[in-house]
């Protein structure tokens, strides 16, 4: 979603008199995102939310809600997940209260509002020396205050990270393939939990552009 989506870029189309710009990119949107992970335990999460926030920071559009989906290493898989199943509901609930809203005008529903005012990740850089910090996803500055910040990481969780560690890596794939057998397993109660959503209109089409 790079310039071809950039509202800036379609404003500023607008104002030159551009008549090919379709008038519908203004209107107000607002998004909920779900990321999906494969493992049992997803510490990669704030990644996978950084990944989500740079398709809608072109269009502006704000975050009303966001989590985590996971056990879900296959199609359907998510649907032996009770909570995932009524976040997502939740979710949905929550993107249809903001509709119509503006930015300016809508607010993140969600349960963890994080910690970014503005995309509400807990993911921040130190930003050229404490105590500045920025959020990576919206470039939101802002300072930590109170008490110099010392962070000790872990010597074994430096030796074994996904990174450095074959063990580490071999160690997730064997979570991956654990949680393949769990979809094995659970294939019919999948089936019949699916029934339900098989009959759901899957998307809307929006008239055609005049």
């Amino acid at each position: 979603m790079g310039p071809a989506y950039d509202k800036a870029f379609h404003f500023r189309a607008k104002t030159m008199g551009n008549k090919y710009v379709d008038e519908r990119f203004f209107k107000p949107r607002v998004a909920g995102t779900i990321a999906v992970g494969g493992a049992m335990d997803c510490d990669c999460w704030p990644g996978s939310f950084l990944l989500q926030h740079s398709f809608l920071n072109s269009m502006m559009i704000p975050v009303v809600d966001h989590f985590t989906a996971i056990d879900a290493s296959e199609a359907r898989q998510v649907l032996l997940n009770d909570l995932s199943i009524k976040k997502a509901r939740m979710l949905g609930i929550n993107v249809a209260k903001s509709l119509g809203k503006s930015a300016d005008e809508a607010q993140f529903l969600g349960t963890d509002s994080g910690i970014c005012p503005v995309c509400h990740e807990r993911v921040l850089t130190v930003w050229k020396e404490f105590p500045h910090v920025i959020c990576p996803g919206c470039r939101v500055k802002g300072i930590i205050k109170g008490k110099d910040l010392e962070i000790v990481f872990d010597k074994d969780d430096i030796a074994n990270s996904m990174r450095n560690s074959l063990r580490a890596r071999t160690e997730h794939l064997f979570e991956i393939k654990d949680m393949d057998g769990r979809y094995q397993n659970g294939k019919d109660e999948i089936r019949n939990k699916s029934k339900k959503y098989q009959s759901f209109k899957s998307y809307l089409k929006p008239p055609n552009k005049t």
